[in-house]
């Protein structure tokens, strides 16, 4: 019989299983909120990458705080996360005002991981290592993933406490008229724990004279907190321009409280004729001697025109 020969060439391809997603420069697309106005911000998972070159499709699998979702001072504004299921988390921008500042914790995959587990309360995960940590009174929620398939991401949003509203934060909405103070008024506040009596310049209300004003006299008070407490000190019957630096933007506070060791200057147009009431909001302060009372007196020229005073 006869013999045949043939060439032929084959192409050996190298096809080695896909490789996940790498999640491991993960991070939220806004890692601080700020300001705390209760609205929803959206949160992307930004950093993951394919080493396939792969289209990524990110879900969010979860999202959990470290604060109750009804806790007082929060607003009460829940639901505060929601887009499970689609490629944006949508997180409230709000936390606890006498709170430590709220962390959110987004969990994502990318590729197909399965979601199982159930959810857990009054635990509080640490973001990275998977470890709790309990917080009381909290809320939250964690899921396990099954990680098969496709690594998972935790990605943090933070409120923190470093960036809570702040005197320097205050602006009026509206420029004010701006006249030069035509006197400065220095109020020490002071005190003694021990013997549980407060004052203002070292004397108490029986031992001291009123603070008197001329009408429509611009004066600018200097509160120096020489105390180990804060006070909250409340004039009756006129706005007090908190000078914080916005110039003619002073916010305008009927309460201003001056932490211990603080100075802080106010500025203030006695527009209100009468006898008001100065004191320390902390009413057991109040009652021991922090208070003032605060005349406001026609200039002589003016008296036959003004009318009547008026008492507050």
């Amino acid at each position: 019989g006869g013999s045949d020969s043939r060439t032929a060439e084959i192409e050996v391809l190298d096809r080695s299983p896909n490789q996940p997603p790498v999640c491991s420069n993960a991070r939220p697309s806004e890692a601080t909120l700020w300001w705390p106005n209760h609205t929803f911000r959206p949160i992307r998972v930004l950093g993951v990458t394919d080493p396939d070159a792969d289209n990524l499709e990110l879900t969010i699998d979860s999202i959990f705080q470290d604060e109750a979702v009804d806790a007082p001072g929060s607003g009460n504004t829940s639901p505060d996360g929601k887009g499970i299921g689609t490629s944006v988390a949508q997180v409230r921008a709000e936390r606890v005002g006498q709170g430590n500042g709220r962390v959110y914790h987004i969990a994502s995959h990318a590729g197909n991981a399965t979601l199982t587990g159930d959810w857990l309360e009054a635990t509080n995960p640490v973001a990275g290592d998977g470890t709790m940590a309990t917080r009381p009174n909290a809320l939250c929620v964690f899921a396990g993933f099954n990680r098969a398939d496709a690594q998972i991401s935790n990605v943090v949003a933070i409120l923190p406490p470093s960036q809570r509203l702040r005197y320097g934060d205050l602006k009026s909405l509206i420029a004010y008229p701006q006249k030069m103070p035509e006197r400065e008024i220095v109020l020490r506040l002071t005190g003694n724990m021990e013997r549980y009596i407060w004052s203002i310049n070292g004397k108490k209300y029986s031992e001291a004279e009123p603070i008197r004003l001329r009408y429509n006299e611009r004066a600018r008070i200097k509160f120096v907190n020489e105390t180990m407490m804060t006070h909250p000190m409340h004039l009756h019957g006129h706005w007090m321009e908190l000078d914080n630096g916005s110039g003619a933007f002073k916010p305008r506070k009927h309460v201003i409280s001056i932490k211990p060791g603080e100075t802080v200057y106010f500025d203030l147009t006695a527009d209100a004729m009468g006898e008001w009431a100065f004191h320390c909001h902390l009413l057991y302060h109040m009652a021991t001697g922090m208070f003032r009372k605060i005349i406001v007196e026609p200039a002589p020229a003016e008296t036959a025109e003004l009318g009547p005073l008026q008492n507050g």
